[in-house]
């Protein structure tokens, strides 16, 4: 159901950037085809001119950066819970064959140039969050020999370093929240290790991240410039249009509409877990790998899709 929601995320996204208008995520399973979308819209749009936003556009550098709404949930917990190490994004890549270790530095140093929420720490002024973009944006790839050490201890090594790096506890106002580390096992088989604070990246964002830097390893191999084309607007740009966006009426609706669904007294949700639910969160579990048939995965992928 995730693939298929973020499926209808990217649709919204690319109606919204051709058509300026605003629609929900509901309306497209409610409406699942190409004609039946287009009818609607228009018929929405002839009658609200609140379907129709204004279009993001560059900051003046000098204004104030405020956090997205999403980001200011994040930095909250952050604060409520400084130890917590839930909302690290950690990807864990093996690479095989001959690696262009240049080149993959460069890619990496191109992107965190191009996207500047790869560089931006979020401070505290006057007990509110802010943005800070670091301007210094030379980048370094930590690399890790590991081929010194003996077949039998070397996994064990690699092991205690991604071990190291699923603990790592951010500081949101001074560390680096994009970190990257290549591990060499032998000359054939390397290990790219990101550990990234959910603050700054989603899910949406690795998609874009490893098609650029597919993009610009390939052309850096060949000795080639960057293929990507500048981008026009960055992540501070969107939390100010948000804010503008989201104007007291709009948010008071919104406020409003939640206060009645929520009102009284809320159930506890008490799923058949197989144990009790700690009284405080404490996000222990564990893992348990199985393999699917290949006819129970396609099956799997058809299910929300014959569902609607």
């Amino acid at each position: 159901m995730e693939e298929i929601s973020l499926l209808a995320i990217q649709v919204i996204s690319r109606i919204r950037e051709t058509l300026n208008i605003e629609i929900s995520i509901s309306l497209l399973f409610e409406y699942p085809t190409i004609a039946q979308i287009a009818e609607n819209i228009a018929l929405k749009a002839a009658n609200n001119n609140d379907l129709f936003i204004s279009e993001i556009k560059p900051r003046k550098q000098q204004e104030n950066l405020i956090l997205s709404f999403t980001q200011k949930r994040l930095w909250f917990l952050k604060q409520l819970e400084p130890n917590n190490t839930a909302y690290n994004l950690f990807y864990r890549f093996r690479l095989q064959g001959f690696l262009n270790i240049n080149a993959l530095q460069k890619s990496l140093a191109e992107i965190t140039k191009r996207h500047e929420i790869l560089r931006t720490n979020f401070i505290s002024v006057n007990g509110q969050p802010n943005q800070r973009i670091n301007n210094d944006d030379k980048f370094n790839l930590p690399i890790i020999d590991l081929q010194a050490f003996p077949n039998e201890k070397r996994g064990k090594e690699l092991e205690k370093i991604v071990k190291q790096e699923l603990d790592y506890n951010f500081n949101l106002s001074k560390d680096n929240l994009f970190r990257v580390k290549l591990i060499q096992l032998n000359t054939q088989e390397n290990q790219l290790l990101f550990n990234i604070h959910h603050i700054i990246f989603d899910g949406w964002s690795f998609g874009l991240l490893f098609s650029e830097l597919e993009s610009l390893y390939t052309a850096y191999c060949q000795g080639l410039t960057s293929p990507l084309s500048s981008l026009p607007i960055q992540y501070a740009d969107f939390t100010l249009w948000q804010k503008k966006y989201l104007s007291k009426d709009v948010l008071e609706t919104q406020l409003n509409y939640w206060k009645k669904q929520l009102a009284g007294s809320l159930p506890i949700l008490e799923l058949p877990t197989d144990y009790t639910r700690p009284k405080i969160q404490t996000y222990k579990g564990a893992t348990k790998t199985f393999i699917l048939s290949s006819e129970l995965t396609k099956k799997s992928k058809h299910f929300p899709k014959d569902k609607g």
